[in-house]
């Protein structure tokens, strides 16, 4: 794992973590002394991760997105024109016609 995705994770598990921290923060509480800075604190941790995982993850889908139109375009490329294969009945049907027109051809009053 390379240091950006490491940093992206810790960021999430910190912005999880600020997420608890706060559930458990009790509004009457915030009255006593120092209450409200921790408040706010854990609060702006929270956005301040907030806004890297989303950075990250903006940054993560452009990558996918760039990999999907690389593979993509090469496969449109090295795609053949679609073929449909022959099958025996084909090829002899195929023959059949040529016979009957080089037969026609030689013999051009028959009428059947």
């Amino acid at each position: 794992m390379n240091q950006s995705e490491e940093e992206t994770i810790a960021a999430l598990r910190l912005l999880f973590a600020k997420i608890a921290e706060l559930s458990q923060m009790n509004i009457r509480e915030m009255l006593a002394p120092g209450k409200y800075g921790e408040y706010r604190a854990a609060l702006d941790a929270a956005y301040d991760s907030l806004v890297f995982v989303e950075d990250a993850l903006d940054s993560l889908g452009m990558k996918l997105e760039n990999q999907h139109w690389r593979i993509s375009s090469a496969f449109e490329e090295l795609t053949p024109l679609p073929l449909q294969p022959r099958t025996r009945a084909d090829t002899a049907l195929e023959l059949f016609e040529q016979e009957l027109q080089r037969w026609e051809h030689n013999h051009p009053n028959f009428n059947v």
